[in-house]
């Protein structure tokens, strides 16, 4: 009876407008409450992790296919850097570069931005995967890497592509380096979207 008493008292007796009766207790109000916020922040931790893993991904797979077609990809970039083919805006900022040692340099830097985007949100991957079921702190201290390997796939597309190739050298007027200047642009547009979502604050 005095068991029947306390679980009365921490009771709560609803009637719906339609008839029916509903009996909710206050540790089972508490129960869901507690399970509903840790699915909430559960989820959006996963996704951080998903969405870092891909811009580890696209960085090391450009990495790969641009180091396994070196000569190609030498050849753009001073397809690029010479300017040929500007047939919109035939006056430049900056004078034609041909010279194969700054030819490969640009490259050398495009890569090992690429490199270092895609090695450090591959660890921030693993870091945060570690700490998927830890304190809130625990997990923000977490994001490191992956905060600066999504910075630095924004840099990579954004400033070296699109700033200075794309408005500098005026690359998307050829045709052959149009293509690269829009898909830098979305690469851009990803990594960039991760950054933000990842630099949101974790629920408490």
């Amino acid at each position: 009876m005095f068991r029947l008493r306390r679980w009365a008292a921490a009771s709560v007796v609803r009637v719906p407008a339609g008839g029916g009766l509903t009996i909710r207790s206050s540790r089972h109000r508490g129960l869901t409450q507690a399970l509903g916020s840790k699915g909430d922040y559960v989820e959006h931790r996963y996704l951080k992790i998903a969405l870092t893993l891909a811009v580890a991904l696209q960085a090391l797979f450009w990495f790969g296919t641009n180091l396994i077609n070196w000569d190609v990809a030498q050849g753009a970039v001073g397809y690029v850097l010479s300017q040929e083919d500007h047939l919109g805006y035939p006056n430049h900022l900056v004078p034609p570069v041909t010279s194969p040692l700054i030819i490969t340099v640009v490259l050398l830097t495009i890569l090992v931005g690429e490199a270092a985007a895609g090695g450090l949100a591959l660890l921030g991957t693993y870091r945060l995967w570690r700490a998927r079921n830890a304190s809130p702190e625990i997990f923000t201290s977490a994001k490191g890497p992956a905060v600066l390997g999504s910075g630095i796939a924004v840099l990579v597309w954004f400033l070296l592509f699109a700033v200075l190739g794309g408005a500098l050298y005026q690359m998307g007027q050829a045709e052959g380096t149009r293509g690269a200047l829009e898909g830098a642009f979305r690469f851009a547009g990803y990594s960039f979207f991760t950054l933000i979502y990842l630099s949101i604050s974790e629920p408490r």
